[in-house]
């Protein structure tokens, strides 16, 4: 549920995990096995308006 009461839908399974590594400025970084059996490391960003602060609940505009 969403603070406004929205239901967003179901999450796949598989669909969401944990990073494997962290980085400044909202990188994160995933290793994955390609299909041929050798790793492959992925790093993506978080967009910075939707990074989390702890503990902060107010909207943001």
């Amino acid at each position: 549920m969403t603070p406004d009461a929205r239901y967003p839908g179901t999450i796949p399974p598989g669909g969401l995990r944990i990073p494997d590594a962290f980085g400044p400025g909202g990188l994160m970084a995933y290793v994955d096995t390609h299909d041929l059996g050798y790793p492959t490391v992925r790093v993506v960003r978080l967009a910075p308006d939707a990074q989390l602060r702890t503990g902060d609940r107010t909207p943001r505009t």
